[in-house]
């Protein structure tokens, strides 16, 4: 699995502690790549991005992924 970091000028609240950043860790493995916001404070002692459990959230992420994918097609079949 591929580690990244990455800035953007769109921040989204930190999976762990809710705080506005626009900072993201990307993780790439088999094509996908899941970008993840976290802070890294370093004025505050803040270092959430070392105590995120990253295979915990891809699964989440791949299998909220895998039902919309399911609904959306659910959806299509029905029209």
């Amino acid at each position: 699995m591929k580690q990244g970091f990455c800035s953007s000028s769109e921040s989204k609240p930190c999976v762990v502690c809710n705080k506005q950043t626009a900072n993201y860790r990307t993780y790439e493995q088999a094509n996908i790549v899941i970008q993840i916001p976290l802070c890294d404070n370093v004025y505050e002692n803040k270092y959430c991005w070392r105590s995120v459990d990253v295979k915990k959230l891809a699964r989440q992420q791949l299998i909220d992924l895998k039902r919309e994918i399911l609904k959306q097609s659910e959806e299509g079949d029905n029209q």
